[in-house]
């Protein structure tokens, strides 16, 4: 963001159920207490599911045809429109989500953009389906500028000020990620190796055993460890539940994410301990072996800013 940037407008777009929305927003306002801070809630053609069955669109489509037909041809929209009405389709939005949305709004009085969803949910799988990308989940052009007309009007109606306040981060923050930035490989000792688990995604993959890892805080103060690292939802994970251990801290790591609808694979963050200026050993120890190890995919050193104990 800048040591000297000023922003008096800030768009947050959330779209999945993973964590750390309302850390973002609490440092964000911590900085800069004067913005009009704008929360978009958008959904896309994975929230669009059968009343019935609870199978989403795309699935039951390709479910009944038996291959994969896509979002915006001829042949998807026709058959959905011929095989269902109205009624048999709802929007979904999991609890977790519009919690943490509105607590988040709440906290920092953010404001919320929500995408319109029509009334009649065929004409949000094929009237508004120039919104969505071809893989249905993505925006389009158009998609952007239905958004952006919304937050346009937010924006118009609210009095921004001429000279916004600029805050602080506190004592600051130091991260190190190499889940895209191989060239950020951390160093450990044990039962441990860095690997390319996917295509341009990289990991500490810890085997039974654990490894040992140190890190370092350049603060002259107590700081608040924040790893991550891979997890799955809904449950089960294919991931090892793992004991961290920070100093005389203990906690254990849970991999499953608090998404409760389609199946997602996405990096989570959780907070570890305290530690001290300088440098500290930290471990994980995985505690059950399931189909994939676990992956650490980095660690941020920062304030308290609260979130998942």
């Amino acid at each position: 963001l800048g040591h000297d940037s000023v922003y008096d407008v800030i768009l947050l777009e959330y779209m999945l159920w993973t964590e750390g929305l309302d850390l973002l927003a609490r440092r964000l306002r911590q900085r800069y207490p004067d913005a009009l801070i704008i929360i978009i809630e958008v959904w896309h053609s994975a929230f669009l599911r059968r009343v019935d069955t609870g199978q989403y669109v795309t699935a039951w489509v390709q479910s009944k045809l038996q291959k994969h037909v896509p979002l915006h041809s001829k042949e998807f929209q026709d058959f959905v429109a011929q095989h269902s009405e109205s009624k048999d389709w709802e929007v979904h939005f999991s609890e977790f989500r519009e919690d943490l949305i509105q607590r988040t709004a709440s906290e920092v009085g953010a404001h919320i953009y929500h995408m319109p969803v029509p009334d009649n949910k065929l004409n949000a799988i094929i009237d508004k389906s120039h919104w969505f990308a071809p893989d249905g989940h993505h925006l389009s052009a158009d998609g952007h500028v239905e958004i952006a007309r919304g937050v346009a009007h937010i924006i118009n109606n609210q009095v921004i000020p001429t000279h916004p306040r600029i805050g602080d981060f506190g004592h600051g923050d130091s991260c190190l990620n190499w889940f895209a930035q191989p060239e950020n490989q951390p160093h450990f000792l044990g039962y441990g190796k860095f690997t390319e688990f996917s295509p341009t995604k990289f990991a500490v993959e810890v085997a039974t055993g654990g490894i040992q890892m140190d890190v370092y805080n350049p603060f002259p103060h107590d700081q608040t460890l924040y790893v991550m690292y891979m997890a799955m939802g809904p449950p089960p994970s294919k991931y090892p539940t793992t004991l961290l251990v920070v100093g005389d801290e203990r906690k254990e790591l849970d991999t499953v994410t608090n998404l409760n609808t389609h199946q997602v694979h996405v990096t989570k963050m959780a907070r570890g301990g305290t530690i001290p200026p300088g440098k500290s050993t930290i471990s994980f120890f995985p505690l059950q072996t399931l189909e994939m190890p676990f992956r650490l995919t980095g660690y941020a050193i920062s304030m308290d800013i609260g979130g998942e104990d």
